[in-house]
């Protein structure tokens, strides 16, 4: 099921909310970080080119010392970014 940010997203609005979910990404709170990941995953399908340029704040994400699955999630977005 995909999230309601990537339902009402279109491909043209994603370069506008780019900087918000940049920050969401690199969130002190896992949920919030877990959450912009999970959609830019979604968004991923839409706008390869703008998702790819997330590269830097996911791996900061992933070098996070929070729970697990924000690691689990950063390495999936960037075996995404690699495809």
């Amino acid at each position: 099921m995909q999230s309601l940010l990537c339902f009402f997203c279109q491909s043209s609005l994603i370069a506008g909310i780019e900087r918000f979910l940049k920050q969401a990404i690199v969130d002190k709170q896992t949920s919030v970080a877990s959450a912009a990941l999970v959609s830019s995953m979604h968004l991923w399908a839409q706008n390869k080119e703008v998702v790819k340029r997330w590269v830097n704040e996911v791996q900061e994400a992933m070098n996070n010392k929070g729970p697990k699955i924000l690691f689990f999630l950063s390495f999936l977005f960037l075996f995404l970014s690699f495809l």
